[in-house]
């Protein structure tokens, strides 16, 4: 089975901990930019929207470290 990751951005403060927590993992560095993950800023309408970048394993730390519980990931059938 492949996984996705699901986002409700409506929960987003923003806080980039997601993306955070993912670079300390892999990198162990905390810097969004190494991160698999991505937390984009709309500022038109002050929302957030989230960006699974290549590579992500959808090992679901991103998934466990959010404290609004935006993201969840999902198993796809095949």
């Amino acid at each position: 089975m492949k996984a996705q990751l699901v986002f409700n951005s409506e929960k987003c403060s923003g806080c980039r901990t997601c993306s955070l927590t993912c670079s300390f993992s892999y990198f162990k560095v905390f810097n969004p930019e190494r991160a698999f993950i991505e937390v984009i800023e709309n500022e038109e309408n002050g929302s957030f929207e989230l960006k699974v970048k290549d590579g992500c394993t959808f090992c679901r730390i991103c998934e466990e470290s959010c404290p609004f519980e935006v993201i969840k990931r999902v198993e796809e059938s095949a």
